[in-house]
Parts: structure tokens; sequence; C-alpha cells
């Protein structure tokens, strides 16, 4: 897990309310597959990665997950790659999903939001996120 925020039990207490999740997660240039996801409560957004790619990457994400009653909410989100040796901006896995989903209580449940990064043959440094940015709405 590269950053965790907890919001507590009823704080997101009426439809309508929600958050903002934004930041930046950069790869390594190695041949290591690497990927990160960011959580809502036990639902993962798959943010991608840059794979086994060679090149060094940044990931720009955000995620918009609006309460629609206390155990549903809508998440939408865009997730794209900067490669910084091709100078190219692309689509990760999912450019933009939109979709609603089930999660525990929120009016009684603690809801952690967190990044979490994988990789085959990780080493020191392949995946580092920079920016993890919860904003109330």
């Amino acid at each position: 897990v590269l950053h965790t925020f907890t919001i507590p039990a009823g704080t997101l207490h009426t439809n309508g309310m929600g958050v903002k999740i934004t930041g930046k997660t950069r790869y390594a240039a190695n041949n290591n597959q690497k990927n990160s996801d960011v959580f809502f409560s036990t639902t993962s957004f798959g943010q991608g990665g840059s794979g086994a790619d060679t090149n060094a990457k940044s990931e720009l994400f955000e995620h918009t997950i609006i309460r629609k009653t206390a155990t549903t909410v809508r998440w939408r989100g865009e997730s794209l790659i900067y490669d910084s040796s091709t100078l190219k901006l692309y689509a990760a896995n999912s450019i933009y999903d939109d979709f609603d989903d089930t999660i525990a209580n929120m009016d009684s449940t603690a809801i952690v939001i967190y990044i979490s990064a994988y990789s085959g043959a990780a080493a020191a440094n392949d995946i580092i996120n920079d920016e993890f940015v919860i904003t109330m709405l």
C-alpha cells in the first residue's frame, strides 16, 4: 500500500455526497511488471501501470465516488499514462469508467481509500506514488 486515508463512519451521510481522488504514480524504466490500483472500501478501480515496459512512465488519475445510498456508490474515473521517453500520453487499462458498486454501510462503517502497487520481480522504487489527494464533495 502506497497511501491510505480513512473516512470515518457517517461522514458521507447524505446521498449525493462524495469524494474525488486524484494523483500521480511513477513507474521505473525496467523490465519488471508494474501496476497499481485505487481502492474505495473493498472495490478496486484498475489503474493500469506500465507492465514490463522499459520506458519510465507516469500515470495520472482522477476518480469521483458519489453516495447513492448508504450501501451504494457511483464511481467515475479516468486514468492516463505519460511515457517520458516518447513524450506520448495514452489511456491506461480504462481511460474512463462509470459504474455503480455496493459497499459496506458507510453510515456505520469507516471507509478506507488507498492506492496499492504490485509488480512481478519488484525492485526498490519500481512504483512511486507522488500525489494522492482526497477532496470531499
